[in-house]
C-alpha cells in the first residue's frame, strides 16, 4: 500500500496556478466533475443553493451554473489566487453568472449561517483538508439543511493512477497531480473515518477506477 503523503493546504506559485487551471479544464472535468454533477442530477435535486467546497479555479461551479440556472452556487476556497482565477474563468465562460459567486474561506470554518445550503459538492479538494475530517464534515452538515445532499469526490491513492499520470506531457502538471494522488485517501481509510460518527456512518464511500467519493444526506441531530 502506498503511504499517504500530506500535501500543502492552499495553493501555489503563479506558474503552478496557471498549470492547475489548465489541468482542471483538461483532465479533471473528465475524471471527476461529471461524476459529481451526475450524482446531483440523479438525486432529483435540480434547484436550490449549492456550496462548492475547495472550488479551486472554479470549473465545477462553472459547469453547474452552465447546466442549470436554478442553482445558486457559492464557491469557497482558501487561496485568493485560485479565487481570482475562478472569477476570470467565469467571465470568459459564462454570459450571465448572476447565480454564481466566490468567497475566500477555510472549509473548517465556513462564514455562513446554519442551514444556508441545500447541497454541498466538492471535487479534488478533500485531500487538501488537513486536520480532523469528522470535524470538517460536521461543519459541512451545519451549513447544509436537514436532508440536504453532500457529494464529495476526489482522486484515489493508487499505483495505477500514478502510471496514468506518466502519460501527461507537462512536467508541472504531472508533479501537481502526483502530489495530489499521494495525498489522497483510499476507500478503506474513508470508510473507517465515516463509521466513527452516527450520521456520516450512513454516508457511502464510492470507488471508481481513478477516484473515490463520499455521498450522503445531512441528518440533523435532535436536541
Amino acid at each position: 500500500m502506498l503511504e499517504r503523503i500530506l500535501e500543502k493546504e492552499g495553493m501555489m506559485n503563479p506558474q503552478e496556478v496557471k498549470e492547475y487551471n489548465l489541468l482542471s479544464r483538461r483532465y479533471l472535468t473528465r475524471l471527476g466533475y461529471d461524476k459529481v454533477i451526475n450524482s446531483l442530477y440523479n438525486s432529483g435535486r435540480l434547484e436550490g443553493k449549492v456550496i462548492d467546497l475547495g472550488t479551486g479555479s472554479g470549473w465545477l461551479a462553472i459547469e453547474l451554473a452552465k447546466r442549470n440556472r436554478d442553482y445558486q452556487i457559492v464557491g469557497v476556497d482558501l487561496s485568493q489566487e485560485m479565487l481570482t482565477l475562478a472569477k476570470q474563468n467565469v467571465s470568459t465562460s459564462l454570459n450571465n453568472y448572476s447565480n454564481l459567486s466566490f468567497i475566500k474561506s477555510d472549509v473548517k470554518s465556513l462564514p455562513f449561517k446554519d442551514d444556508s445550503f441545500d447541497v454541498a459538492v466538492s471535487y479534488a479538494s478533500l485531500h487538501h483538508w488537513g486536520g480532523n475530517l469528522l470535524e470538517i464534515f460536521e461543519e459541512i452538515q451545519r451549513v447544509v439543511k436537514n436532508d440536504g445532499l453532500v457529494i464529495i469526490h476526489d482522486l484515489k491513492r493508487d499505483e495505477k493512477n500514478l502510471l496514468f499520470l506518466k502519460t501527461i506531457p507537462s512536467k508541472i502538471m504531472r508533479k501537481l497531480l502526483e502530489a495530489s494522488v499521494m495525498a489522497s485517501y483510499i476507500p478503506s481509510e474513508i470508510r473507517e473515518i465515516l463509521r466513527r460518527d452516527p450520521i456520516t456512518s450512513q454516508w457511502q464511500a464510492i470507488e471508481s477506477t481513478m477516484g473515490l467519493g463520499i455521498e450522503g444526506r445531512v441528518k440533523k441531530r435532535r436536541i
